[in-house]
């Protein structure tokens, strides 16, 4: 029976690809940081994501409302590591203008809606 609901689920798309959620302070990252990006232009947006996506150290990317037009979470070994990301393949990224950078202490809880 539960099979059957995740079939049905997937098949009308509301469930996507499963994954598991890695530990990233086990795994080395001890920092994380949220960082939103200002475009030059809108016309940038796509291209600007798609540099983004070739970033190992970004795992999520989204396009928000406001001055900052797209917003990454990025995990990184140290706060140094940290500075070479945005510095080094961020902020060359043509059609970025500009980012700002909130770092994360702890995460106090993740989790889906409920279905």
């Amino acid at each position: 029976m539960v099979h059957q609901r995740i079939r049905k689920l997937k098949e009308q798309g509301i469930l996507g690809t499963a994954y598991f959620k890695v530990d990233t302070l086990k795994l080395g990252f001890e920092t994380t940081a949220y960082t939103q990006i200002m475009l030059e232009d809108s016309k940038y947006h796509r291209k600007v994501g798609e540099a983004l996506r070739q970033i190992p150290e970004i795992v999520e990317c989204v396009n928000i409302a406001g001055r900052y037009a797209l917003m990454v979470k990025i995990h990184t070994r140290h706060n140094r590591h940290l500075r070479d990301v945005i510095y080094e393949r961020i902020h060359t990224i043509e059609g970025v203008e500009g980012t700002n950078t909130t770092m994360v202490f702890e995460t106090v809880f993740e989790r889906s809606l409920p279905i």
